[in-house]
């Protein structure tokens, strides 16, 4: 479970992401190409919302998703690359 102080941990690091992102397109000159510490901390919440919602599906649905995933994968690429060859 995700607690407020790994959230606060989290917006403190985008602080300085943010920070040392916008210093460097600074003294670049890219004053456009600026980021802000907040748009980070978003990114950083959905990505634990998805990696949560995954590992619960996994954990509690179908713990061999990756393992089969990755072989239908490889039997496309297969059948891809023997379909090229004819």
């Amino acid at each position: 479970m995700i607690q407020n102080k790994q959230l606060d941990n989290m917006y403190e690091q985008a602080k300085i992401v943010a920070y040392m992102y916008n210093e460097n397109q600074k003294n670049k000159g890219k004053k456009q190409e600026y980021i802000s510490a907040a748009s980070l901390h978003a990114s950083g919440i959905l990505h634990l919302l998805y990696q949560t919602v995954v590992s619960e599906y996994l954990n509690e649905r179908n713990a061999h998703f990756f393992t089969q995933l990755s072989g239908q994968i490889e039997k496309h690429h297969l059948i891809k690359k023997s379909a090229h060859f004819l």
